[in-house]
């Protein structure tokens, strides 16, 4: 099986939107909370927010195909600068940061590298484009991805905690 990487067409549009739904559902699992859903329209809303950062942003929208079939994408913006500061009470290090808003590779073509691929590729366009850092989110239970992007370099820097009140 023959894997190809290249940037996102509009003919892509379909297959990455249903990538986009294995996607929450995935979330779905794994939220502890249960606070996520995918909720009527989910591909439609997530379009309609995934087209405002293409046009605002600086981007690098990749996906992965075999037999015609797109079967993992991911998509890193340039973050505009008061994007990244927006404490204004602090002094904070200006700094250009390149975000990977969202990756997900097809359940079947997990485990092959090509999630790691699409990320190759994401990072060394924001490298080229000045980035001095990268983020990204990943739900803490989502032990798996935690662990690749601990060994790709990423660092623990921020932890979000929650608790239900009963």
């Amino acid at each position: 099986m023959e894997i190809t990487y290249r940037d996102f067409v509009e003919g892509d549009r379909y297959e990455v939107g249903k990538l986009a739904e294995q996607m929450i559902e995935y979330w779905e699992v794994i939220d502890d909370f249960k606070l996520l859903s995918k909720g009527e329209g989910y591909v439609e809303k997530w379009w309609q927010i995934t087209d405002k950062r293409l046009k605002d942003h600086e981007y690098k929208f990749v996906v992965a195909e075999t037999n015609q079939k797109v079967v993992g994408f991911c998509l890193g913006v340039v973050e505009k600068e008061e994007e990244v500061s927006t404490m204004d009470f602090l002094d904070i290090k200006k700094i250009k940061v390149g975000d990977i808003v969202d990756i997900c590779t097809d359940k079947e073509y997990r485990g092959l590298g090509v999630g790691s691929k699409l990320m190759d590729m994401v990072e060394a366009y924001l490298k080229k484009q000045g980035c001095d850092y990268l983020w990204l989110q990943v739900m803490e239970t989502n032990e798996k991805a935690r662990q690749i992007y601990l060994k790709r370099g990423y660092k623990n820097r921020l932890v979000s905690m929650m608790k239900k009140i009963d």
